[in-house]
């Protein structure tokens, strides 16, 4: 390879809850020249501009793995600038093995990172024989040449807000039809006096809410982030984790009871091998009636081993 000036990395990912600043931000401490190329941006790209680029298109998908995007795959190509020591890419399933080829050509390190396991989102195994590291938070995605790497905890400040409810929840969630809304309405008939707020997110939703027992559920079609999200996690003694089926990684909701120093209420069994954590949590996963265990448990400060810091030595170090 042609020799860098500097370090310099290029990240791919998806920003829209606010995950990836907190990654950029601290491997520019590190001392990278960070690049980056978000999904939004490759989203709005138009996938043929003429029936001819379609046509050629279709004419070369012959041997290639995962859909042809003529636009994404020239954006990233226009934005990619030279060589860098580590390429990332977290948006895999937007990605083919075309496009994939050409990002290896750029760096001796090329990594592959899944935030949705594969039984979730298969389209995700599009660089597995591509990239020279793959990492996945679930462990049921681990085998052959990926490695498991739970998510990253960010420290917080102390709650500033004042407790007023019992739980808080916000799922991302395909459909109605999606079975942790049944298993999330099961839960609130189990403890009929808890009181909260879940938010059921999906862009197809007319937004509407509806009371269950002491509990709001509403149904929206944007993401909460922010202040807002800080607002509503602040003002709750607890979150509610319920799993997708699909996957057995602990999701994000642990990052946030960490975060944000709340008791994690949780179906994903997952939780009790998290030694450093399980006193602050509660497994739902046998029995959803915990609101006499929730009244009297409280947060007991701990140190996470999956801080930022150590997520990107995991896997920025080819030798761990």
């Amino acid at each position: 390879m042609k020799q860098k000036i500097g370090k310099r990395i290029l990240i791919l990912a998806d920003n829209r809850t606010g995950l990836i600043t907190p990654i950029l931000d601290q491997l520019e401490k590190m001392g990278y020249d960070v690049q980056y190329i978000d999904a939004q941006t490759l989203d709005e790209q138009k996938k043929y501009p003429t029936f001819f680029h379609k046509l050629v298109a279709k004419l070369l998908n012959l041997g290639i793995k995962g859909k042809r995007h003529w636009g994404r795959e020239n954006h990233i190509c226009k934005n990619c600038n030279g060589l860098y020591d580590h390429i990332i890419v977290l948006i895999p399933a937007m990605l083919n093995s075309l496009i994939g080829q050409y990002l290896k050509g750029l760096t001796d390190d090329f990594i592959c990172i899944l935030w949705d396991s594969l039984e979730k989102s298969p389209s995700g195994d599009v660089l597995l024989h591509i990239a020279n590291r793959v990492f996945s938070f679930d462990k049921n995605d681990c085998v052959g040449n990926i490695r498991y790497l739970p998510s990253f905890h960010l420290e917080g400040n102390s709650n500033v807000y004042q407790v007023r409810y019992d739980i808080f929840g916000i799922f991302s969630i395909d459909k109605k039809e999606d079975d942790r809304l049944s298993r999330i309405k099961s839960f609130i008939h189990s403890n009929p006096s808890m009181t909260g707020t879940i938010f059921l997110v999906n862009e197809s939703f007319h937004e509407y809410s509806e009371k269950l027992n002491n509990i709001t559920l509403c149904y929206k079609n944007e993401k909460i982030i922010g202040d807002e999200l800080d607002k509503l996690i602040g003002s709750a003694k607890a979150i509610l984790d319920v799993v997708d089926s699909r996957q057995t990684g602990l999701s994000f909701r642990l990052s946030d009871a960490y975060k944000y120093k709340k008791i994690l209420i949780t179906d994903n069994s997952e939780v009790n091998n998290e030694s450093w954590f399980v006193e602050n949590s509660i497994d739902i996963s046998k029995s959803n009636s915990i609101q006499h265990i929730l009244n009297t448990k409280k947060y007991n400060d701990v140190i996470s081993p999956n801080s930022l810091t150590m997520w990107l030595k995991k896997v920025l170090d080819d030798k761990l």
